[in-house]
């Protein structure tokens, strides 16, 4: 194995990297607690100090901890937080939404000839379903969770009634 200075500094450097896409990427945050474990658990078990690539992602567990006993979240501070699309709290909502945006342009294709050979619901979905960039999957399970076509029959009398 190469130990020259730039061998660490490059692999230092990597690391660095490694802790900067951590509050981006979830995997690279739980990279450097894993280092980080390694590290301890040699210098504790075996009395090892770290090389220099673990001193770093020791470094970066250390801010971490500051943080934490400084009142941040230790979600926060690890960079722990689920990765993808933060989820919407209006769950209910946006379902209803769509499936009110299927309901109105299944009568929209109804009005203007659409045969059930055509299948206006499922024209409906897939247009749907591409306006609001969601799976058709997602739009269907939408539909009928909300009762399908009973259901937006028993919505649309509703609102005529309202009025």
């Amino acid at each position: 194995m190469d130990t020259s200075p730039n061998f660490y500094g490059d692999l230092r450097a990597a690391a660095r990297n490694r802790i900067a896409a951590a509050p981006r990427d979830r995997n690279a945050a739980l990279d450097v607690i894993r280092y980080s474990t390694v590290a301890l658990r040699d210098l504790l078990r075996h009395g090892m100090a770290p090389d220099p690539v673990r001193a770093v992602y020791l470094e970066a567990l250390l801010e971490a901890l500051k943080q934490i006993e400084q009142g941040k979240d230790a979600r926060d501070a690890l960079h722990l937080r689920p990765s993808g699309r933060v989820r919407d709290e209006s769950l209910f909502a946006r379902d209803l939404l769509t499936f009110v945006r299927i309901g109105q342009r299944v009568d929209e294709l109804k009005k203007r000839g659409a045969t059930r050979g055509d299948s206006p619901v499922a024209q409906a979905q897939k247009e749907i379903a591409k306006a609001r960039k969601q799976s058709v999957a997602k739009v269907r399970r939408v539909w009928t969770d909300y009762g399908a076509m009973q259901g937006w029959d028993d919505l649309r009398d509703l609102w005529g009634k309202a009025d």
